[in-house]
């Protein structure tokens, strides 16, 4: 391996921001409505919804963890749900990119374990260098790139 010391990859910054512009115009109704009929119930409700929904989708992001050690790859979903990789198993990886701007998004590792022989790894949250020093990772035997 190239780099002997674990090395967990960050999270961007990016889908927190657009999830957050996405939901702006929800925030924006909800804060018509309020001034236009006051604190009722329905109001209310409906100022909250976004606020539910922005802290779900972050939690959703910033609870994903991808590690790369010497031996494995490790990666966490929701804080809890743990997945180990071992390098040895690897046959082969299939990186899907954006076109433009080129970008990895989606690591298809395909090992020789039965129960799980194809594992996706999803790197749409990742930092875009973090991202593509994964993918350039030689470990992970690449072939080609797949734009998607």
């Amino acid at each position: 391996m190239t780099n002997t010391l674990p090395r967990t990859l960050q999270i961007s910054r990016r889908p927190l921001f657009t999830f957050a512009l996405a939901l702006s115009p929800l925030i924006a109704l909800a804060a018509i409505r309020f001034v236009q009929h006051g604190p009722q119930p329905a109001v209310l409700f409906l100022a909250l919804v976004p606020f539910v929904l922005y802290a779900v989708i972050v939690t959703i992001i910033l609870s994903q963890r991808i590690t790369v050690r010497p031996g494995a790859i490790e990666t966490t979903i929701l804080f809890r749900f743990h997945r180990r990789i071992l390098l040895s198993t690897i046959t082969h990886t299939e990186i899907q990119t954006l076109a433009n701007p080129p970008r990895p998004v989606r690591a298809l590792i395909h090992t020789t374990d039965s129960e799980d022989p194809i594992i996706t790894i999803s790197l749409k949250a990742i930092a875009r260098e973090d991202a593509a020093w994964f993918a350039s990772l030689p470990e992970l035997k690449t072939a080609a790139s797949r734009k998607t």
